[in-house]
């Protein structure tokens, strides 16, 4: 179980960063 959790929390991770890059990107 705590693996799964790991996975989804570094795949959450990964789709915030790309928000990120793509904000910083748009400015």
């Amino acid at each position: 179980m705590k693996e799964i959790a790991d996975q989804e929390r570094r795949s959450v991770n990964q789709q915030i960063i790309v928000l990120l890059e793509q904000s910083l990107q748009q400015k």
